[in-house]
């Protein structure tokens, strides 16, 4: 699995991560995820609300488009393997403190 991109995120006074991520599995199939459910919302910019930018609206317009090329040519996973990269972006849990928390 590859992270895309890392971002950190808070609800509820909880802080956490928000990950896009890219996998691709042994029939050559390209995954992707981007983490978040305002991806179509960030399409229209501020328009959409929530806070949204235009600098997010490009971003997400160029992902996608780049995603839309790279899958609709063929097995993404063929062309584009996934660069296993979650150690560096996030290093295992210590299992001690997480016994029997799921």
């Amino acid at each position: 699995m590859q992270v895309l991109a890392h971002s950190p995120l808070t609800c509820d006074g909880f802080s956490t991560f928000s990950d896009s991520v890219y996998y691709t599995v042994a029939s050559g199939a390209g995954v992707f995820a981007s983490g978040t459910m305002r991806w179509v919302c960030a399409m229209r910019g501020p328009h959409c609300g929530h806070g949204l930018t235009w600098a997010a609206e490009r971003f997400v317009d160029r992902a996608t488009q780049n995603l839309l090329r790279a899958f609709a040519a063929g097995p993404a996973g063929r062309s584009h393997p996934a660069r296993d990269n979650v150690a560096q972006v996030k290093p295992p849990r210590i299992t001690a403190l997480y016994d029997g928390v799921d």
